[in-house]
């Protein structure tokens, strides 16, 4: 979205044009922080994500790869996570001077609603005659995103004979992690060490609504409604990137574990296109007092293809962990953890040379995101209620990354947000089953003031109230060897 300040027809013509680059690519399904989905492994799920210092499962591959190292056995899991997100937008987007966009204020409003399943698996190998060394893979989810929302409609009057799609905000991203995973025992029953490599796949639809202002193609341009023409504009892209992960494991006592970790930065190079329809007004009596109008206002549609280069900068992480066993029922966890979401400060949308919007008018190639770093900290509890049942708990506080300048509806990530979590487990034989309940708490939030970061007369988010509810289950079954 975008508006503009009141003023000339240049900052009009330039704050609605930015209405394309702003509403481009902007995640609705980032539950963690970000777009990071929490839930990679059960066990560590269960547990808030206070796991690095445990790490004694496949999902070790993720948070801290030198747990994998203790491993007792080869071991194959297979896990499903299903998330259920419950957001809500009142838009408040109304202009110096009452003037409107088409965003229906004043009324709370709900995406589609989705469930969202994220398979997730791994298997490690104990390697024989070699002391404490495991090797395999794990294809993991880690970041995803996924909305449909129904906004917009064009204003009153704008006589648009083709109607306009009703769910005009759409995003679905989801990221792949093929994720090739090495561990050794470095010094015996003391410390660990485990190296990584992400090998990721990431692939885009992003369905969103922009204006074309019509003095950008006719002279003086036409006065309300007609001032933005209403482009839909969907954009396919998908393309790879690589990184690695890197973790110690260090046994200070039989009591203590303490444990490091880091995650490089990612950049995901997207390549696709972009389909826009512009959706043409019909004014019979302009066209007969001006028949240069007669392309534009005669309705119907204007459609183009152009492609699209895109470069998604996926964020680096610091993690500390400690584990203490008081007993040997108890287990107790803590983790600290630092994540580089500054990366993305803005996004740079690189159309092939020539390409313009269907009305020929140029297309905007900036967004300004200037999200900031955020450290999130979480605290977990493992019981052995019986020798093969255990019981799990844990809590996480994930600060937002995402400024009041540029928050947006299209974001699961609004506000800070708390995590509980409740589980458990039961192993027979080489089997084991286990289950656990999330619940996310999003602080509401209420955005009064425009933003501009970049003073280009943009409006770089969405004033409105924002509350939030997510719920999810994680299922896996495991099968050792």
């Amino acid at each position: 979205m975008q508006a503009y300040k009141q003023g000339s027809l240049y900052m009009k013509k330039a704050i609605v044009s930015g209405c394309a680059a702003f509403l481009f690519l902007l995640p609705s399904l980032g539950l963690a922080s970000g777009i990071l989905i929490p839930g990679i492994g059960d066990k560590a799920t269960s547990m808030g994500g206070a796991f690095r210092a445990l790490a004694n499962d496949w999902s070790a591959a993720w948070w801290n790869p030198a747990g994998l190292a203790y491993l007792e056995t080869s071991e194959f899991t297979a896990q499903l996570m299903t998330i259920a997100p419950r957001p809500n937008f009142t838009p408040a987007i109304s202009l110096p001077g009452g003037y409107d966009l088409g965003y229906r204020n004043g009324t709370e409003w709900n995406p589609a609603d989705r469930i969202f399943y994220f398979p997730n698996a791994g298997g490690f190998y104990k390697i024989p005659n070699a002391a404490n060394l495991k090797a395999g893979v794990a294809v993991l989810f880690p970041y995803g995103m996924g909305s449909r929302w129904n906004l917009f409609s064009p204003l009153a009057g704008y006589n648009n004979t083709v109607p306009f799609p009703k769910n005009n905000h759409e995003v679905n991203f989801v990221v792949v992690d093929v994720h090739p995973t090495i561990a050794k025992e470095l010094v015996k029953d003391k410390l660990s060490a485990g190296l990584g490599i992400s090998i990721q796949n990431g692939d885009l639809l992003y369905h969103r609504t922009l204006f074309i202002p019509s003095s950008d193609f006719i002279s003086g341009g036409l006065g309300r409604p007609y001032d933005n023409f209403v482009m839909d504009s969907k954009t396919q892209a998908e393309g790879w990137g690589w990184g690695v992960n890197l973790g110690l494991l260090f046994k200070v006592t039989p009591q203590v574990n303490l444990a490091a970790s880091y995650r490089t930065p990612v950049n995901i190079d997207l390549h696709g296109a972009t389909k826009q329809t512009v959706y043409l007004p019909d004014n019979e009596g302009l066209r007969k007092a001006d028949t240069t109008l007669i392309p534009y206002l005669s309705g119907g549609l204007a459609y183009n293809k152009p492609s699209l280069d895109l470069t998604l900068k996926l964020p680096s992480e610091f993690g500390f962990g400690i584990a203490y066993f008081p007993s040997e029922k108890f287990t107790l966890t803590a983790d600290i953890a630092w994540t580089q979401w500054s990366r993305f400060d803005q996004w740079e949308l690189e159309y092939r040379a020539g390409s313009t919007t269907p009305l020929g008018t140029a297309i905007p190639k900036m967004v300004p995101l200037e999200w900031k770093d955020i450290t999130s900290f979480s605290l977990g509890v493992e019981y052995s209620a019986l020798e093969r049942l255990k019981l799990r708990a844990g809590f996480s506080n994930d600060p937002t990354p995402v400024p009041d300048q540029t928050i947006s509806p299209m974001f699961m990530d609004t506000a800070d947000k708390n995590r509980l979590n409740i589980g458990g487990s039961y192993a027979w034989q080489k089997y084991e089953i286990g289950y656990n309940f999330e619940y996310i708490n999003v602080k509401d939030r209420e955005v009064t003031a425009f933003g501009d970061l970049n003073s280009d007369g943009v409006y770089d988010n969405f004033p409105g109230k924002y509350t939030s509810t997510v719920y999810g289950s994680h299922f896996y079954f495991t099968y050792r060897f």
